[in-house]
């Protein structure tokens, strides 16, 4: 569903264009990964905040996100949006 080239009912183009972006990157560099859901993208740093894909990053829960968002200068001061 997230790599189909067609349409799917809630999931956006932005995530599936990512999705099929790290496809090529797990076939290419011989890797697995195991999805985890989260319900934003951006949340606040501090620990046992809400689950957010920057933040699971930040605590290092997880290595890869398979998502994009707009980012803020002001989440620059804590979020590597390139490492």
């Amino acid at each position: 569903m997230l790599t189909d080239v067609r349409y799917s009912a809630g999931v956006s183009a932005m995530t599936k264009i990512v999705a099929q972006l790290l496809n090529v990157l797990m076939h290419e560099h011989n890797f697995r990964f195991n999805y985890t859901i989260a319900s934003r993208w951006i949340g606040k740093p501090e620990k046992n905040s809400t689950l957010a894909v920057t933040n699971s990053l930040l605590w290092r829960e997880q290595d890869i996100s398979c998502t994009c968002a707009r980012i803020f200068p002001k989440w620059l001061d804590w979020v590597d949006i390139l490492y």
